[in-house]
């Protein structure tokens, strides 16, 4: 694949859920596309979900959205804790729980 003049690598993009206290990974999503792991993180908190219940999901900062805070709060029925993104554009409705 070209971009920029240079060649570049098609590489697989593998994103995992771990149970963190078992030490065991709950749910998987591989892809050929190097997109980011927001792509498939509803495929993979309902997989994962399915698999094992948790209480709590805690995800990198990658990955707050309010989209994903809303499914796994309204659907799961959990909590999340997602550090918050450096945004440049409106502020979201999350919870911040450093302030808490």
């Amino acid at each position: 694949m070209r971009r920029t003049g240079k060649l570049r690598r098609s590489f697989l993009k593998a994103s995992i859920s771990v149970d963190t206290i078992k030490k065991v990974i709950i749910g998987w999503k591989i892809s050929q596309k190097t997109y980011h792991g927001i792509k498939h993180v509803s495929t993979l908190i309902k997989k994962s979900n399915r698999s094992r219940k948790s209480q709590c999901y805690v995800m990198d900062k990658g990955y707050d959205s309010e989209e994903i805070h809303t499914l796994i709060r309204n659907e799961i029925k959990a909590d999340s804790i997602v550090p918050l993104r450096e945004r440049k554009r409106k502020r979201r409705n999350g919870k911040n729980i450093e302030s808490s």
